[in-house]
């Protein structure tokens, strides 16, 4: 209590001035959608760097990814992160990602339907070059990735081990995206 006391009145009389990327914002707010090696999704950029957004990791329906019993598969991730411009048009990213892969059924052929939730959760950092016309294309690349998986079955019921990529394995989930972005 007494640090923040101290802070606020340090903060009020001018000895400790916000940050600049805190006290100037940039160009404005802008909205952008994209599509990539495995995600599609939009994003809401404000005019201080931070970004969020929200998109569907499209691979998970593919063939390639299912398993012989497959029913269904719901997928969403959410991204939350920081952009910096170093120069017009190009954008230097830091971002959390976490990608959510819903999977259910019968891989046994048994009558006995298995549920499982799959957590993929990334660390990146990337770069953006929007073209004045609105076009853009980016890449992110993962310095750390892990993956959580929960399921409700009776024998393996709750939390599986998580298993960690670090580097260079992180990277095996880099996307390459195009998209097209305006100004609000």
């Amino acid at each position: 209590m007494r640090l923040a006391q101290t802070l606020l009145l340090l903060a009020t009389t001018g000895l400790i001035s916000s940050p600049a990327w805190a006290a100037e914002p940039g160009p404005g707010s802008s909205l952008s959608v994209h599509g990539g090696w495995w995600d599609v999704g939009g994003e809401l950029q404000t005019p201080w760097g931070v970004f969020a957004g929200v998109g569907v990791p499209w691979v998970a329906y593919t063939p390639l990814l299912t398993y012989s019993g497959h029913e269904g598969t719901v997928t969403a991730d959410l991204r939350l992160g920081y952009a910096t411009p170093p120069s017009e048009g190009l954008s230097l990213r830091a971002l959390f990602m976490s990608a959510w892969i819903y999977q259910w059924g019968d891989p046994c052929d048994d009558d006995c339907t298995v549920h499982e939730h799959k957590f993929f959760n990334f660390l990146s950092v990337g770069l953006r070059y929007q073209f004045p016309c609105g076009f853009l294309a980016g890449v992110e690349v993962p310095v750390m990735a892990g993956k959580f998986a929960y399921s409700r079955e009776t024998e393996e019921s709750g939390w599986h081990r998580p298993d960690w990529f670090p580097p260079p394995f992180s990277a095996g989930f880099t996307q390459a995206y195009v998209g097209y972005g305006w100004q609000l």
